[in-house]
């Protein structure tokens, strides 16, 4: 009976998969499949909003690039008001980017660990990247920010989320971390303003060591905004599911003189 059960209960999962148009490994489709729903279209709102900041409208962005795209959580959203054509989704697992690819008619970038094996085309005037500066070590998590910002359109808008303050007194709590490392997390991140500690297992298959749980000041994240030469916009205190930071950055239209001599 048990295994009856367990096969009825798969078999009603799959079928909620087919219905709402998800991929059936996509870790952030659970039972609470409204939820799911609800974060894309959070994410979609803080797009938005990071644009709006700078006298933009979504829906006239040329080029967007969605990175860490995962099966299209938000790209299913975002396609209803930016053209497929218009919209690149880069993303490190390539059922994930074929699934995405196929479904929702976006361009597709099949990313890797390392940021210098990535082309990631042209410049954008918007990119997105949710719940991906929340799991990178410090020696990943600063050149991707530097990689990205380097394909940001003078005037674009960059919209990323971090796990700030709040979520280092409840990483214990929401992640499978052990007390070790927990504790070294909490005091590099008093010290340095950034921590991080891995997942005993990652059940996608990653190196641990290169995929965790990581929590960034305010103070930490601006400063690394800064030497990338973006500027910070806006900043949402768990303006993501009452979880994750959003951050909004900038690259200025104009470059000063000073700032070619120092490039």
């Amino acid at each position: 009976m048990h295994v009856f059960r367990n096969g009825l209960k798969r078999l009603r999962f799959r079928w909620r998969c087919m219905k709402w148009d998800v991929h059936p490994r996509d870790p952030f489709f659970t039972e609470d499949h409204k939820h799911y729903f609800d974060v894309g279209r959070e994410c979609l709102r803080n797009l938005e909003r990071g644009l709006a900041l700078a006298g933009r409208e979504l829906a006239d962005v040329q080029r967007l690039l969605e990175f860490a795209s995962g099966h299209g959580r938000l790209i299913r959203h975002l396609v209803r008001i930016v053209p497929p054509e218009r919209v690149w989704a880069c993303e490190i697992d390539p059922e994930a980017l074929d699934f995405t690819r196929e479904r929702f008619g976006v361009h597709g970038i099949l990313s890797q660990l390392v940021p210098d094996r990535v082309d990631l085309g042209d410049s954008y005037e918007a990119i997105n990247a949710t719940s991906i500066f929340t799991h990178l070590p410090k020696r990943l998590w600063i050149p991707w920010l530097q990689k990205l910002a380097q394909h940001l359109s003078p005037g674009g808008i960059f919209v990323f989320t971090a796990q700030g303050a709040h979520s280092v007194q409840r990483a214990g709590e929401l992640y499978n971390i052990t007390e070790t490392a927990l504790a070294r997390l909490r005091a590099d991140f008093g010290n340095t303003g950034f921590g991080y500690a891995e997942y005993p297992r990652d059940p996608s298959g990653r190196d641990a060591s290169s995929y965790g749980t990581t929590v960034t000041s305010r103070e930490f994240v601006e400063r690394e905004l800064r030497e990338a030469g973006l500027t910070t916009i806006d900043f949402q205190a768990l303006g993501l599911d009452k979880h994750q930071d959003v951050y909004v950055a900038a690259r200025p239209s104009r470059v000063s003189g000073d700032q070619l001599r120092r490039g």
